[in-house]
């Protein structure tokens, strides 16, 4: 992904810089309050960064190192930035909530177990059931009110590619 440069009337896009991201479908504009914006979020492989809609220059990088093995594929930056949804879809499936000032990774939880802050499984009648892979290769968690919602490939699993529903109850410990 390059940033462009957009604002000249009559004119053809020009590249702004040499800014090259291997990821680029989920770039999402940061808010700026009742102020166009100024800056966007970008994932990489590891890490996700914001960047000025001017130039592409770094504002600030938030790397998350191996809990994304170079795998992160979704970013949903939430509650005017301050949080960001993060899909990571090989590292042992994991999709994690980051709080960005602060730089640390509020909860995380895992198809696998191995990455997992939160107990992982399937919820019926109001119960909730530990167990197993709950998904294999998760992509572009998003959430929606009090659920998140996810592609699930099934990585592995001999299983078909199915959308997934959470509710992740942080009190309680629990993603199902």
């Amino acid at each position: 992904l390059y940033t462009w440069k957009w604002d000249e009337p009559g004119a053809s896009p020009q590249r702004a810089n040499d800014a090259w991201s291997p990821t680029s479908h989920d770039v999402q504009l940061a808010f700026n309050g009742e102020e166009a914006p100024t800056h966007y979020w970008q994932p990489g492989y590891n890490q996700f960064a914001k960047r000025s809609l001017k130039t592409g220059a770094i504002a600030s990088n938030h790397d998350l190192g191996a809990l994304c093995k170079e795998s992160m594929n979704h970013l949903q930056l939430l509650h005017e930035d301050a949080y960001a949804l993060v899909s990571c879809r090989l590292a042992d499936h994991v999709i994690l909530y980051y709080d960005v000032a602060n730089r640390t990774v509020l909860w995380s939880a895992s198809g696998g177990k191995r990455y997992s802050t939160l107990s992982v499984g399937t919820e019926e009648d109001g119960a909730f059931t530990e167990g197993g892979r709950a998904w294999a290769g998760q992509h572009n968690g998003e959430a929606f009110g009090d659920r998140i919602y996810m592609f699930d490939n099934a990585y592995e699993t001999g299983k078909p590619s199915r959308i997934l529903r959470l509710r992740v109850d942080v009190s309680a410990g629990v993603a199902a």
